[in-house]
């Protein structure tokens, strides 16, 4: 008799027990879930103020890029009058002044040699046939630090002229924009065009970086947006599509018909 009130006082105990624990259970997973939903409801919140302000970052950022059919549209305003084989010679003068500028910002630090009206770079502009633009050295124990010489020294001392071919100098490029303008008939595109020509002219007398920033710019825009449309015609070569993609903005003949539709809205 007393074992059997004993054992039903055990599995009384033990029946207690596993409500206990099944309680205790119980409240954890509620609680568990409640912190998960207020983990899902703070993630979501803080995706959408991510969308959000990302959304106002970029409509900061981005301005308007002319389409393609606004570029066609805007190419036969700035050509009008002019002939097929005047069409090329500006189109390929353009292409190739922008790829060249291109290539060197990438490839030749451009801008930062630039930015040094004594660099070797300057060659470019200043004259034409065999110009040294820089200095190659071979592997040496013996670093400018070390030798106690000046850059200049040292260059004469270790370096080996790189040595190149320019066709063209500032003056050749001048020449250039002043025969295409008397084939040009819209007033804008030869603007812009005399405002390259005015920078290469100051660019002559005091090496500017900020030149031929100017002059970049105009000539990419030109290049990807107006003489061609560059996000097709050379998007489908490039990998990296950011740098013809990009638009400045500079060109007046954009900036005529802007303000045009603007005046007779």
């Amino acid at each position: 008799m007393k074992n059997k009130q004993r054992r039903l006082c055990i599995n009384a105990i033990l029946v207690l027990i596993s409500v206990l624990l099944l309680t205790a259970c119980n409240k954890e997973s509620k609680n568990q879930a409640t912190n998960e939903d207020r983990t899902k409801e703070t993630q979501t919140q803080s995706t959408d103020d991510s969308k959000e302000e990302i959304k106002k970052k970029s409509s900061k950022e981005n301005r308007y890029v002319p389409d393609k059919e606004t570029v066609l549209r805007m190419r036969e305003i700035a050509l009008e009058g002019m002939t097929t084989e005047q069409r090329k010679s500006l189109t390929d003068l353009v292409k190739t002044s922008n790829m060249d500028l291109e290539n060197s910002i990438f490839y030749n630090d451009l801008w930062k040699r630039l930015s040094d009206p004594k660099d070797l770079i300057w060659n470019y502009v200043d004259k034409v046939g065999e110009i040294q633009i820089g200095w190659a050295f071979e592997p040496t124990e013996v670093s400018q630090e070390e030798s106690g010489l000046t850059k200049e020294e040292y260059e004469q001392t270790y370096g080996k002229p790189v040595m190149v071919e320019n066709e063209k100098n500032a003056d050749s490029y001048i020449e250039l924009i002043d025969e295409l303008s008397l084939t040009i008939n819209n007033e804008d595109l030869k603007a812009d065009l005399f405002t390259i020509k005015d920078s290469l002219t100051k660019v002559k007398e005091n090496h500017d970086v900020n030149e031929i920033v100017k002059i970049y710019k105009l000539l990419h825009d030109m290049d990807y947006f107006l003489l061609r449309y560059g996000i097709e015609d050379v998007g489908k070569d490039v990998r990296d599509q950011s740098t013809i993609s990009k638009y400045y903005g500079v060109l007046r003949i954009y900036e005529s018909a802007q303000n045009t539709n603007t005046n007779s809205k």
